[in-house]
């Protein structure tokens, strides 16, 4: 059964998508296609009701990330250049409003205009989203993350620039929204994450004094300039009906009424549904061009002195940093592919991967993914280790083999189902699902960067005993009556969970391998 948010944000997200010619709504595009294609089995019995799959984006249709080297946390941009701090529980939006006609234009909706996204270089995490109407309008909004103050804290900067591209002057409003949901959906909950987060916004607060936006208990989007228009839009009255949240909504506001509602603050103890809209007026003729500049606190900040860190680096300067650190590491160091026709459009993937596995080296642990899989794998991070020491990343994978790897060596004298503890290679997720894999990946990985990194660093050397050798003892002691692993989960796209795969075996050939090849380097027994 549907819990009550989540049944109210399904109403919402459909009644707007089915009215989105009278008032456009920005629903997501993850929704959009949801709506477009429904299918009842896509959750595989995973949610306790459509609903709650609809709510956690079921169907994990990410977009982009962006995010600072060796930080926690990314922000996702979506196909329209929303921006979602991962870990926060609000989704920053801009669309464009023209009071004389009373048209609202939302990037995510096709009939509102076009949309187009990049990346500005191969090398730059820097994504780039243009929207443009059929009046000619057009914002250019280019999204980052940088570190800044004395602390190296991380925040993400959008700078949006409004063009009108030939033709005579034109007026309108550039408008920024705090919505609850984003690329990633309105919640993270199943079956098997009985304790997962979602994004409910139940208090939303405009502080015009400092020009920024409480979100709950935390800190949203902060403004370079305050905007002339603001509107905070909740649920005073605990209303029950979904419609109630399609007439209090600033879309519906400009759309019918030309105008926001001027209220500094809002609460919604229903569905956590708040919203707010922000307005900057403009006039630009050709050649001309208005800016604003918007900061997302993805770090933890309070009080006014961090508020004044915060802006206290123009943000023209936080962008070219941003630029400079990109092109010296990804460009200045490492392997510099240089490929023949017509396969030289792979030297920008190239570039562009390695950025992202930059971006997801928190604190030295690669991680696979900013959200559902922002957490430390051996399998995924095994992979990822051996890319960044082939490419030039050495240090990143010696840090994350020679220091999180040892961490994740159980030493423990219990069972892990039919296994023994000692010498698994394995935290929550390895050892919960049963992924007998983990310790042929490490083995592979650790026996990979000691060749790769070569005699002079001796990392096998370092890691030798216990790390590899009573690894591969493992490898050998806790396998089945036929010779192979037990069953588990490790690859749980090629069949059931109680089945045998060959995955794990194969993986465990390849660690005992390496071992076996690292033991001969070092003319150990």
């Amino acid at each position: 059964m549907a819990r009550t948010h989540e049944w109210m944000f399904y109403e919402v997200m459909w009644r707007s998508w089915a009215d989105r010619a009278r008032v456009p709504y920005p629903v997501p595009w993850w929704a959009q296609a949801a709506f477009r294609r429904w299918s009842d089995d896509f959750d595989s019995g995973t949610y306790e009701s459509k609903e709650a799959a609809f709510s956690s984006n079921a169907l994990y249709r990410y977009w982009h990330m962006v995010g600072v080297k060796d930080h926690r946390q990314e922000s996702l941009i979506g196909q329209a250049g929303e921006i979602e701090p991962v870990y926060d529980k609000y989704c920053l939006a801009f669309f464009l409003y023209e009071p004389v006609s009373g048209t609202v234009g939302v990037p995510q909706l096709a009939e509102c205009g076009t949309v187009a996204q990049c990346m500005a270089a191969p090398h730059l995490p820097v994504v780039v989203t243009t929207f443009r109407t059929p009046g000619g309008v057009e914002f250019t909004q280019r999204t980052f993350a940088a570190p800044v103050g004395p602390r190296q804290r991380d925040l993400t900067v959008t700078r949006l620039s409004v063009t009108a591209p030939g033709g005579p002057p034109r007026e309108g409003w550039l408008c920024a929204a705090v919505l609850p949901a984003g690329p990633s959906g309105f919640q993270r909950h199943d079956r098997g994450d009985p304790g997962g987060t979602d994004r409910r916004l139940t208090f939303l607060r405009y502080l015009p004094d400092e020009a920024r936006v409480e979100t709950n208990s935390g800190w949203g989007p902060a403004f370079d300039t305050a905007p002339t228009h603001y509107g905070v839009y909740g649920n005073p009255d605990f209303a029950s009906d979904p419609a109630a949240y399609l007439t209090r909504s600033p879309f519906h506001d400009l759309a019918v009424g030309g105008k926001l509602n001027a209220a500094l603050q809002a609460q919604d103890q229903v569905a956590g549904l708040c919203s707010a809209a922000f307005a900057w007026p403009f006039r630009v003729a050709d050649g001309a061009a208005f800016e604003v500049d918007v900061r997302l606190p993805v770090d933890l900040y309070s009080g006014a002195a961090d508020l004044a860190e915060i802006r206290a680096t123009p943000a023209a300067e936080l962008e070219e940093s941003n630029r400079q650190f990109w092109t010296a590491k990804v460009l200045g160091q490492g392997v510099q592919p240089g490929l023949p026709q017509p396969v030289a459009h792979l030297t920008d993937l190239f570039l562009q991967a390695r950025s992202q596995l930059l971006v997801l080296s928190d604190h030295g642990e690669i991680h696979p993914g900013p959200t559902v899989y922002d957490s430390f794998w051996i399998r995924d991070s095994s992979v990822e280790a051996t890319a960044c020491s082939l490419v030039g990343d050495a240090a990143l994978a010696e840090h994350q083999l020679g220091t999180h790897y040892p961490l994740r060596f159980n030493r423990g004298t219990g069972r892990i189902g039919p296994c023994a503890e000692y010498g698994f290679y394995g935290g929550p997720h390895e050892r919960d699902d049963r992924e007998w894999d983990s310790n042929g990946q490490a083995l592979w990985a650790i026996g990979r960067f000691d060749r790769t990194a070569g005699p002079g660093t001796a990392f096998g050397a370092k890691l030798y005993t216990p790390y590899v050798v009573d690894g591969a003892r493992w490898l050998r002691d806790n396998r089945d009556a036929y010779g192979l692993l037990h069953s588990g989960w490790s690859a749980e796209h090629l069949g059931e969970r109680d089945k045998p795969h060959y995955w794990d075996d194969l993986w465990g050939l390849a660690g005992l391998y390496e071992a076996a090849r690292l033991a001969e380097r070092l003319g150990t027994p």
